[in-house]
This record gives C-alpha cells, structure tokens and sequence, in this order.
C-alpha cells in the first residue's frame, strides 16, 4: 500500500507566518504608495496656487507708479498706486499753477491724477500741491500732440529728466486675512498708512477680491528696495502655502522688479 504524506501542523504554521508577512509587507507597500500619490497631488496644487498668487501679485506690482509702493500692517500690506498711461511732455512749467500743459498722445483716450518725476522722498499719498501728483483728475485726449487739461490747478516742483509723466489710477493694496490674500480698491486715497486697513472694503461689491488662499495664517510679509536714478525698485514677498487634505506646506518667496522711469 503506498504510503501518502501530507502538511504537518509545524509546515502549515510557518506557511500562514510567511503568507502573513507577506502581507503585512504589501500593505505598507501600498499604502505609502497611496499617500506618495496624496503627497504629489497635494505638492501639486500647492504649486498651481503658488503660481497664481506670484503672477497676479507680480503683474500689478510691474505696473505700480514708482515711489507709490508702500508696506504697513506688520508688512502683511502692500499698498500702490497703478498706472493707466505713461508719455511725455513737450511744454510743462515747473514751479508755476498750471491747469494744462502739451504732450505726445498715448493714443487712446486716458484718464487719472498726473504725476511728473514721482521718485521716493516724499508721501505722494497726501497728494501735496505743490507736489509730484495731482488731486485732481486729469484726461489725455487722443491724437498726436495733444493738451492735457487739469480738473484744477497743480503746481510740479521737478521736473523730469526724461520729460515723463504718468496717469494713475486710485490707490490698490493687497493684504493678507486668515488664511486669504485680498485685492483691495475703491477705498480711497489715505495720507496715513495707518488708516487703511480700517478703510479696506469688506464685500466684493464694495471693492474686494480674493487673489488667493490657502495660506498659513500671518505667513505674508512685503519687503520693498526703493528705486533710484541708477536702479529700479524691488519688492519681495514672502509666505507660506498649506494644503488642506493632508497639511503639506510650501514656502514660497517672489522677488518683482518694477522700472524707474523718471
């Protein structure tokens, strides 16, 4: 009679210790596999909203009068006037009232408070008379040359090397709360910085828009490098990103160079 063999009890426990083992090894394998997956998609949106915030912020500040920049609030705030239009002049009196002077057309017609030489030394924000803007609003009609005309007399006391004049809108600002960045506009022009944010709007209707969020509560800070008739100014800003799902963080830093044109 043949003779049949099977498992024993000691073969089939070191089969179901290894089959465990086994196991227990696939199931770390996956699950860091998983939360690798998770890590690079939370990495990646944080990335995109990097993204995103730098251009938008980036973009606005290129365009931002020069000597208009100014920092408040811890420097979670930055605050500046746009331009609309930029030309030159051919017959402006500096020193004298004037309610117009001659300029090359910027080629369609353009609107704002003119500023003539407006480099960092004083607070265009009090929008002084004499001083290098306007209060008043002027137009820039279109054409080829063309008169400027003045809602109300003005006084420059420089003039420009380069015979330069600005048009700019009303001031903007940026500013972190919570965990958003806001565009702040239509609040004003304020001579002290420290009355702005008591002035910001609170509604999108009034004048707010969010420009980003997800970022770690009081993370943002703007550092602000004047510009001077060798160089132009830079901002630099700085803050902190944090995903949601899985509190992934990325610190992010921009540095924006806007021109010195005077």
């Amino acid at each position: 009679m043949p003779r049949q063999r099977g498992f024993t009890l000691v073969e089939m426990v070191i089969v179901v210790v290894i089959l465990a083992i086994v196991a227990a090894i696939s199931v770390v394998i996956v699950r860091q596999s998983a939360q690798s997956l998770v890590d690079s998609g939370a990495r990646q949106r944080l990335a995109t909203n990097a993204g995103l915030i730098n251009q938008q912020v980036s973009r606005a500040l290129r365009e931002a009068l020069p000597g208009s920049i100014r920092v408040f609030a811890g420097n979670s705030c930055i605050e500046f006037m746009p331009i609309v239009a930029a030309s030159r002049y051919t017959q402006l009196s500096v020193g004298d009232a004037i309610t117009q002077f001659s300029a090359f057309s910027y080629g369609t017609e353009q609107a704002g408070r003119v500023a003539v030489y407006p480099l960092p030394g004083g607070n265009l924000y009090a929008l002084n008379n004499p001083g290098p803007l306007t209060n008043a609003i002027a137009t820039l009609p279109a054409g080829n040359e063309v008169v400027v005309n003045l809602a109300a007399a003005h006084t420059f006391p420089v003039d420009s090397p380069s015979r330069r004049f600005f048009l700019v809108a009303t001031p903007q600002t940026f500013c972190q709360q919570g965990s958003f960045l806001y565009h702040y506009q239509n609040y004003g022009t304020l001579a002290n910085s420290g009355n702005v944010v008591a002035a910001l709007p609170s509604t999108e209707a009034a004048g707010r828009r969010v420009m980003g969020a997800g970022l770690t509560v009081d993370s943002l800070t703007f550092r602000v490098t004047p510009p001077t008739l060798q160089r132009n100014g830079v901002v630099t800003f700085e803050y902190q990103l944090q995903d949601a799902a899985n509190q992934e963080t990325l610190n992010v830093v921009q540095e924006v160079q806007y021109r010195n044109v005077p």
